[in-house]
């Protein structure tokens, strides 16, 4: 399996946290190619669901990432608020709805 690449943001000063480049990879449920992505920390987890969907060609409303916890992160946090650290690995998951009971 081969990552693909996607810079978010280009590479800038370190001098402060938020302005920290990290790299995630975001590794889909269906066993695809993971993703990696660069982007500052105080960028929102919703810029990494919506890079991820662009690349992929997705909805991004359909989308969510979980922590190697198995924890949903929440769109509207920063990589810094949600914990992200450089080469951490996040589960996208599609959202399902619907479905039945064969009771």
């Amino acid at each position: 399996m081969e990552d693909k690449k996607s810079d978010v943001l280009p590479l800038a000063s370190q001098d402060d946290d938020g302005n920290k480049v990290v790299t995630v990879k975001l590794v889909p449920q269906d066993g695809q190619d993971a993703l990696d992505i660069r982007a500052k920390r105080k960028t929102k987890v919703q810029r990494l669901i919506d890079a991820y969907a662009s690349q992929k060609g997705i909805q991004s409303a359909a989308l969510k990432l979980l922590n190697d916890q198995g924890q949903r992160i929440q769109p509207n946090l920063t990589l810094a608020e949600a914990g992200i650290e450089e080469g951490d690995q996040l589960d996208v998951m599609m959202s399902q709805e619907g479905g039945f009971s064969i009771l």
